[in-house]
């Protein structure tokens, strides 16, 4: 993950972070029933803001944003708490719009979020 976010960063010049990813997220609309209670409630509605991302059961500090240029599209490097234990991690956001967020973290797919606010 880190070397396709490293080739990410090396192929497209970096430009200020641009805002679109900044908000609760949930899976489906349904989720955002529990849009006031991230991080304790399932269904699980998960919030990115300029300086951290927050998850059921785990928060994350974001190091660094970096906007992929000509796309809508960002990388995040992330310190992160889960259960006790502390990791990196690595994002790779694509905004579809302003109601839709494809969140890739290494895995065999993104997973799709919808925007919980309007």
């Amino acid at each position: 993950m880190k070397a396709a976010l490293t080739l990410c960063a090396t192929l497209f010049p970096v430009v200020a972070a641009a805002q679109d990813w900044h908000g609760v997220w949930a899976y489906e609309p349904a989720g955002c029933v529990n849009a006031d209670k991230v991080g304790s409630a399932t269904p699980a509605p998960v919030i990115f803001t300029a300086t951290e991302f927050l998850g059921y059961e785990n928060s994350c500090a974001i190091l660094s944003a970096t906007e992929v240029a000509s796309l809508p599209a960002w990388t995040l490097a992330l310190e992160c708490q889960s259960e006790g234990q502390t990791y990196e991690q690595a994002f790779l956001l694509m905004s579809h719009g302003k109601n839709t967020l494809w969140v890739w973290d290494g895995g065999a797919e993104p997973t799709r979020f919808v925007r919980c606010e309007p």
